[in-house]
């Protein structure tokens, strides 16, 4: 991993948001940023340049996937990983399906910060 890890996180919840941007951002190494606008977060992502970026797979009519789409479309940001978080599953599920459903990296919103540090770290080889 990067001496300092660029982590962005978009989720229509502002909640969802602050909780992670103030638990990730006391991790030593770790740089976060976050957005609750998923139309302008491509360019905000674009600006940033995060390693990875976290995204909420369900907001309404402009869904994670979206996001995703717009990512690999653009040169500058086609090769950052996206770890979608959602709260359709458990961790547990998660877990048992070694953190890929539907084709898709990612996480329950009900992991713990251990457990999105490991699919970070992980993710980031």
């Amino acid at each position: 991993m990067p001496p300092t890890t660029k982590v962005f996180i978009l989720d229509d919840d502002p909640a969802v948001t602050g909780l992670l941007k103030a638990k990730l951002g006391k991790v030593d190494g770790f740089e976060v940023r976050a957005t609750n606008l998923p139309r302008q977060a491509a360019s905000l992502i674009a600006q940033f340049q995060p390693h990875i970026v976290i995204c909420d797979i369900d907001m309404g009519d402009f869904d994670g996937g979206m996001v995703a789409r717009q990512l690999k479309d653009q040169p500058e940001t086609a090769n950052i990983p996206v770890l979608f978080l959602t709260s359709l599953v458990s961790a547990n599920q998660v877990r048992q399906s070694e953190g890929v459903i539907g084709g898709r990296q990612m996480i329950s919103k009900d992991a713990t910060v251990p457990d999105l540090l490991q699919r970070i770290r992980t993710m980031l080889g």
